[in-house]
């Protein structure tokens, strides 16, 4: 089955929102990834986010320039 997830990215002041139905997916500037947001401090694949189960998550950096950081509010 799969989720719904609602992905957050904040430049600065401003925040986007992005729907994915994925339960595993890509982020980052390539048309290859399956969340394509044009941002240039994102590298071509920058993270993969997989659902591993029992609401659990995985987000693994992919060799980004910038590094992947998380923050829980």
């Amino acid at each position: 089955m799969q989720t719904q997830f609602r992905v957050l990215v904040k430049i600065g002041d401003q925040v986007k929102s992005f729907n994915v139905e994925k339960n595993s997916f890509t982020v980052g500037r390539s048309k290859n990834a399956d969340l394509q947001i044009p941002y240039d401090y994102l590298s071509n694949l920058h993270f993969r986010f997989d659902e591993i189960g029992n609401n659990r998550f995985v987000i693994t950096d992919l060799g980004s320039t910038n590094g992947t950081c998380l923050k829980n509010n």
